[in-house]
């Protein structure tokens, strides 16, 4: 008879071979550690059965690529890891350094109207301008049509100050009124000094375009009212610039 130490059987002889005769329980062995701490090691991946739910840090075939450890960029909860494994709850993930997406340009489409004016989109001329600028940009298109906007000025509008276009191409936007002819109130207006030639004065006029600048089409009559300076101008083109006046 012998006892195996490692397994804790014990083995008689029957005289051809070893037989086992019993084994001591778990709970009767004395001086066993209470705790087996792991030791760093390693798997191959084929090990793991299943490696699309494993967090192990990489992605592969058999997983969701464009997910991370079950998080979504832009999910409904806006929940995404960062890289200490901590989940950022409530992070707007569809932000470009701190911009939404509405914050930057986007191709024009498809032809739009927006109205200046009492209860208009906007309430002057310039405000108009100076969104469609920043919100939208014109496409190149091979064939057909490329698509434009209208400012239409709503009845009773007037123009109060200058329209300045300095170096940009607004030749896809068009200007449009809805009365005969739309007002232009120039009370106390300054003269306008030109930036290449500081100290000279040209007047007033309603619309400069300078420095290369391509102008809005104009399909509105603009007609000045009340007492009008002798300097006054309706429209100044200069340093290779275009002005485009529609027929009518």
């Amino acid at each position: 008879m012998f006892f195996e130490t490692d397994t804790r059987i014990i083995y008689y002889d029957d005289g051809s071979q070893w037989i086992k005769l019993a084994t001591v329980d778990w709970e009767n062995i004395d001086g066993k550690p209470s705790v087996f701490s792991p030791e760093p090691h390693t798997h191959e991946s084929s090990e793991i059965t299943d490696l699309s739910s494993a967090s192990v840090g990489y992605a592969t075939s058999a997983g969701n690529a464009d997910a991370v450890d079950g998080y979504h960029a832009g999910n409904e909860s806006g929940q995404i890891p960062i890289s200490n494994g901590t989940v950022n709850v409530d992070l707007n993930a569809d932000l470009l350094d701190g911009y939404h997406a509405t914050s930057f340009p986007e191709k024009l489409t498809a032809n739009i109207e927006v109205t200046v004016g009492n209860n208009g989109d906007f309430s002057t001329l310039q405000e108009a301008i100076e969104f469609l600028v920043n919100k939208y940009y014109p496409q190149y298109i091979s064939e057909g049509v490329v698509p434009s906007v209208t400012i239409r000025m709503l009845s009773g509008y007037i123009l109060t100050s200058p329209v300045i276009i300095d170096g940009l191409n607004l030749s896809w936007i068009k200007i449009t009124g809805d009365d005969a002819s739309t007002p232009v109130d120039a009370t106390g207006w300054k003269s306008f000094e030109t930036p290449w030639a500081p100290g000279t004065n040209i007047g007033q006029p309603a619309f400069v375009l300078q420095r290369g600048a391509q102008g809005p089409r104009i399909a509105q009559i603009f007609e000045m009212i009340g007492s009008v300076p002798q300097a006054i101008r309706g429209l100044y083109v200069t340093q290779g610039s275009v002005a485009v006046v529609e027929p009518g």
